[in-house]
């Protein structure tokens, strides 16, 4: 392997290809990417790695959204899952040995794709961009957990490409191409979200069935089995010893003078008392209160290319037509 030092990177030269290997990620853009054969990131400051990661992504020249790109050093780092998706491979060491049959694929992919005309703009070009991806990793599109989303579930390679609150639009893309036969989906997981913004992160609440108020005291029911009087916790504490304000007798033994048989609840608003409180959820993003019956659901899938959609990835009329329909 021959190396060249150039400010934040090293330029290589393996197997006939030519590696960038980028050590500081915040000097360097997407803009210098196409003319290397593969691109090493080292994810030591994992915020800058992650972000040079994605807005290579979101790109729209195939040479770079397409690029092979590799991530050393990431070990350490929160955000791995999304690391695996956005790249071609966690490595060890710097060498791209095992990726040499991706680093072919991809480019013959790059150099047929280059050729395009002018791809119109708007909602379809995120998704073709998308399936590309998937096609030529070999790839299905799939969810990693993140607290970066605004649901609480990121697809890397789609998610890229759109602001932070845009989930309609992102959803209506997803929906198009599942409609019109482009992918098929594979259920992961069940969200409740926001009905106000889709949000995924919300405070559950117990309220008061009164006045709504979530500053509730609980405490348990006592039953005193002797007299069969039943009351709260409080009702029977008198110093450091229970007994029954009914019958005065004292409490020795739980399951012998007394049980525990539920909980009651106090509001310290109103002071209502109630054994079956309603539940909210308050929204941390927009701080909407929703009752939880009136949450919105939402499934998290996994999706994959079909006939269909790898069609429209090969044939630019297609996707020109599919982009015209979506901007109807």
């Amino acid at each position: 392997m021959i190396a060249t030092i150039k400010d934040a990177t090293l330029i290589l030269h393996e197997f006939g290809k030519h590696l960038l290997f980028v050590q500081q990620c915040r000097e360097v853009t997407p803009a210098t990417l196409p003319g290397f054969d593969a691109v090493i990131l080292d994810a030591g400051e994992e915020k800058e790695c992650l972000d040079l990661l994605k807005n290579i992504r979101a790109a729209n020249d195939p040479a770079c959204y397409l690029k092979p790109v590799f991530v050393i050093n990431w070990q350490h780092c929160q955000e791995k899952e999304m690391f695996a998706e956005l790249s071609d491979g966690l490595l060890n060491s710097v060498s791209i040995a095992a990726y040499l049959p991706l680093l072919g694929r991809v480019e013959q992919l790059i150099e047929k794709w280059s050729d395009n005309h002018q791809l119109q703009p708007g909602m379809a070009l995120p998704l073709l961009k998308a399936m590309r991806f998937a096609y030529s990793r070999h790839r299905n599109i799939t969810p990693v957990p993140s607290r970066y989303s605004l649901t609480g579930y990121m697809l890397p390679v789609f998610d890229v490409n759109f602001a932070h609150g845009q989930f309609q639009e992102y959803e209506r893309i997803l929906q198009y191409a599942i409609q019109h036969n482009l992918l098929s989906r594979k259920f992961v997981d069940k969200l409740h979200l926001c009905s106000h913004c889709s949000s995924g992160y919300l405070n559950y609440r117990e309220t008061c069935p009164s006045c709504h108020s979530h500053h509730l005291h609980a405490e348990h029911v006592i039953h005193h089995f002797m007299c069969a009087n039943v009351g709260p916790e409080s009702d029977y504490v008198h110093g450091d010893h229970l007994s029954c304000p009914k019958c005065s007798q004292s409490l020795g033994h739980l399951g012998t003078d007394y049980d525990r048989p539920s909980m009651v609840m106090t509001c310290q608003s109103c002071y209502n008392t109630f054994q079956e409180p309603e539940i909210s959820a308050f929204c941390v993003s927009c701080k909407h209160v929703t009752p939880i019956e009136q949450l919105k659901e939402h499934i998290v899938y996994e999706y994959a290319l079909t006939p269909a959609g790898v069609q429209t990835i090969w044939n630019e009329g297609r996707y020109n037509l599919l982009a015209g329909i979506m901007a109807s």
